[in-house]
């Protein structure tokens, strides 16, 4: 059985795009209901400290895309970050 779960990789305070690494990552969230929501409450605390830069005018289609889209759209919106999907067996 193959699942999917995201990772949100941070860029260091000297928002250096070489600097988004496993050292720099997330927990781990599962692509399920409560995964979804958990990634959410964790993308909204982050960008809100400052962590990343998101939009406040974008901040209701990042949620939307996490809860109820594809999670990966949220890419085309974020800056000094990067979600990733992986598949774990």
């Amino acid at each position: 059985m193959v699942t999917k779960c995201f990772q949100l990789y941070l860029a260091d305070e000297a928002r250096s795009y070489a600097s988004m690494s496993p050292s720099n990552a997330s927990p781990i969230f599962l692509d399920d209901k409560i995964g979804r929501q958990g990634l959410w409450r964790y993308i909204e605390r982050e960008s809100m400290e400052g962590a990343f830069e998101l939009d406040v005018a974008d901040i209701d289609l990042a949620r939307d895309f996490i809860l109820y889209d594809d999670p990966l759209l949220v890419n085309n919106i974020i800056r000094w970050a990067v979600l990733i999907e992986w598949e774990v067996l």
